[in-house]
């Protein structure tokens, strides 16, 4: 028998699932209209760019933050009523110098040189916090972001957010894991079908 903490973490993940690839896909926070005009096959996706303040990826509460993030928008991917074909790219190199700065002032020749040369539809990642308490009264909260960009055109196409919150005892060992996913989730799930012109 599964505690019953855990049992409540997986009903909360499956819940949140179940109803965002049920229902119509949400309006993203930015569309732009360039995202109807040329067919979006295969998307690349970065790893997780850390922009939190007080970032620290030796913080042993977030080591694994690339890898919580591609299962979760796998997952995502497979399910979504939007069907993309997901490439994730592994070296942290490509985002490690990303800045807030960079992402609130887009330079179109910035974004032509982001990710691998080859790549032309490209998602960035974004974790802007994470905060986690432990104890009898455990709870996680992240603010994740998301871009999309073409870099043929230099422009961002598409951008969302999401605040995830997950709360549990002592034997949710994965808490953080949850709360990542689950926010990487709800990312996939706002991007769009395309309604080619």
């Amino acid at each position: 028998m599964l505690p019953k903490s855990i049992k409540h973490s997986v009903f909360i993940i499956f819940l949140g699932t179940f109803l965002n690839a049920c229902a119509p896909v949400a309006a993203p926070i930015f569309e732009s209209p360039d995202f109807h005009k040329e067919k979006i096959t295969e998307i690349t996706i970065l790893p997780v760019a850390d922009l939190r303040p007080d970032k620290n990826m030796a913080d042993k509460k977030i080591e694994k933050l690339d890898v919580w993030a591609q299962r979760g928008l796998r997952f995502a991917f497979r399910r979504a009523r939007a069907k993309y074909h997901p490439v994730f790219v592994e070296d942290r190199t490509l985002v490690e110098q990303i800045s807030a700065a960079d992402l609130s002032d887009l330079n179109p020749d910035w974004v032509k040189k982001l990710g691998p040369a080859d790549a032309r539809w490209v998602m960035l990642p974004v974790l802007n916090h994470f905060e986690q308490k432990t104890g009898l009264a455990g709870k996680v909260n992240a603010f994740i972001s998301a871009y999309l960009f073409d870099k043929q055109s230099g422009k961002k196409i598409w951008y969302h957010e999401d605040k995830s919150e997950l709360s549990g005892g002592p034997l949710r060992l994965e808490l953080a894991q949850d709360c990542i996913k689950l926010g990487m989730q709800n990312m996939a799930y706002h991007l769009p079908k395309q309604k080619l012109e």
